[in-house]
């Protein structure tokens, strides 16, 4: 009998493939992990800005109502937006330079603000509570859908 002595090493294509398909998985793993960190993190910003930002419109109302106050005016008299309608406040983008918010800048991400009011009590001519609803919109990377955020407050004609 003869005996047969396999002479050469090396390994064979199987385990060179299983090989590769771990490495690739361990590899694969944390990296997908770091990306949906990344992407996250993105939109928690994102979400925070908007609501600064529908803070700041519902403070500008709440403001405009304070001023007309302290002139000695009705509450809601020379009031923007009238009760019963909005305004709107679109691109407001964010410039990453000067890090503050500068409307119709072309920074790729961009807000929008509406800012709506409703009679909720009293007449046309002289409304004694109106609801606030400033809704800020924006939109992140073009395959995710916009995303929105609304806040609704309820103010009261001060005497």
């Amino acid at each position: 009998m003869k005996n047969l002595i396999k002479t050469e090493a090396g390994f064979t294509l199987v385990e060179a493939l299983v090989a590769i398909a771990i490495l690739l998985i361990g590899v694969l793993g944390p990296l997908a992990a770091a990306v949906r960190g990344i992407t996250d993190g993105m939109y928690a910003r994102n979400q925070i800005i908007a609501n600064f930002l529908a803070m700041e419109g519902m403070e500008k109302i709440i403001n405009r109502r304070d001023s007309n106050v302290l002139r000695g005016e009705p509450a809601f008299s020379n009031f923007s937006p009238l009760p019963g309608q909005s305004e709107t406040e679109n691109d407001l983008g964010f410039d990453p330079d000067s890090r503050h918010y500068q409307p119709n800048r072309d920074s790729g991400l961009t807000f929008d603000r509406l800012i709506a009011t409703e009679i909720v009590a009293g007449d046309q001519n002289n409304p004694e509570e109106i609801r606030v609803t400033v809704k800020v919109s924006w939109h992140d990377k073009p395959p995710l859908p916009e995303r929105t955020l609304t806040l609704n407050e309820y103010l009261y004609a001060l005497p």
